[in-house]
């Protein structure tokens, strides 16, 4: 019983002797057929007509730009795939290429690469067909284009009437501040006046205290004259003449004495009204500096407006025009990366891998092969003894 089982565990085990022994006396089998595969597979690939590649990179297309400067795009990268691995711009490509449904013996491909933005859209063509194929994926761009242009405009234009806008905003602050100018104009004009009228007061004052200084002089020479006159008369009373003449020189003096006074009261009449006068004045001049001063301040007040609010309201609004012009450069149709290129070598079919595989292949089939005659031969053998 035991002998039994180590027969039966002798029987399932590998023995590689054997297997080496196999594969060595089936090589040329395994050579044969292996040179066989690669011979065939070499043949093919130099009898198989030369397929080049014609692939271009696009980039979708920008419509807007957000408030913390990211893109804003026309379409995805994954939508504009499926638009065009569905050949749904096949019609419109034989339409304008002139083509007819047989010539489109081919697809368009559209690969992502990985964290990127962009397409890689690709066909195959024989290598007689390149010219062909730069031609439709040309026009596939072109269509492509075509389909976002209508949203492109649409944006521009609405940034174009917010440009629009904005000038004219600007345009409506630049009157304001020309009637600022004007405003500004008649306060420094009025200013300009009133200091004229200031200096033709001073002027006057100027008489008027030369007026008052010759009347002061006048009261003075007045005020002497009565006094000597009233001595000399009082001198002349003092006397004791006896005859007449006396009474007229008394009389004559009299008469003197009081012109003098009301002469002397008719010039202090005088300088208290050239004081009367010469104190409007000086009120007058008080009142115009007053209204110069409001004026500066008012001058000031509007330049300050001018320079300073309507300028701040144009520099924000030239700001925003210079946002919407940024976004108008931004914007743009789908964008080409690369434009349609052929390969410069054969994508198909691929000799070298082709041969490498062939090679494989072979000396596997090969290697199976001999297996399968060398078990049929055995088998033969052992059908052979029993017999």
């Amino acid at each position: 019983m035991q002998e039994k089982q180590n027969i039966e565990i002798y029987e399932d085990e590998i023995d590689l002797r054997e297997i080496f022994l196999t594969l060595w006396r089936r090589k040329w089998l395994i050579a044969g057929i292996t040179f066989a595969v690669v011979l065939v597979t070499a043949l093919y690939s130099i009898i198989h007509p030369k397929i080049y590649e014609v692939f271009m990179v696009v980039e979708p297309g920008i419509i807007d730009v957000t408030m913390d400067g990211k893109y804003d795009y026309l379409d995805t990268a994954d939508n504009i795939k499926g638009k065009i691995e569905s050949n749904s711009y096949f019609p419109r490509i034989l339409k304008a290429l002139h083509l007819t449904p047989d010539d489109m013996d081919f697809v368009f491909k559209a690969n992502i690469p990985r964290n990127a933005n962009v397409l890689v859209v690709s066909s195959e063509f024989q290598a007689n067909k390149t010219d062909f194929g730069l031609r439709v994926s040309h026009q596939l761009l072109s269509e492509l284009q075509n389909d976002y242009a209508r949203e492109v405009r649409r944006k521009k234009d609405e940034y174009q009437k917010q440009i629009l806008m904005k000038k004219n905003q600007i345009s409506e602050i630049e009157v304001q501040r020309k009637d600022l100018d004007q405003q500004i104009g008649i306060k420094q004009g009025l200013s300009r006046e009133k200091r004229e009228q200031i200096k033709l007061i001073i002027s006057k004052c100027s008489i008027c205290e030369r007026r008052e200084s010759d009347l002061l002089n006048d009261l003075k020479e007045v005020k002497g004259n009565t006094q000597r006159i009233t001595s000399q008369r009082d001198q002349i009373l003092k006397q004791t003449s006896v005859n007449n003449e006396n009474g007229i020189a008394d009389l004559l003096y009299s008469t003197t004495i009081q012109q003098n006074m009301a002469f002397f009261n008719e010039l202090k009449n005088q300088i208290d009204l050239s004081r009367i006068e010469r104190e409007n004045y000086k009120s007058n001049i008080k009142d115009l500096e007053k209204d110069i001063n409001e004026n500066e301040l008012e001058v000031e007040r509007l330049k300050l407006k001018q320079t300073g609010e309507l300028k701040s309201k144009i520099d924000a609004i030239g700001i925003e025009l210079e946002d919407l012009q940024n976004k108008i450069s931004q914007i743009q149709n789908i964008k080409t990366i690369s434009e349609p290129t052929v390969s410069s070598h054969p994508v198909k079919p691929k000799t070298y891998l082709n041969i490498f595989m062939a090679l494989i292949g072979g000396t596997i089939l090969g290697i199976f092969l001999a297996f399968i005659l060398e078990y049929a031969s055995k088998a033969k053998g052992h059908y052979a003894v029993k017999q």
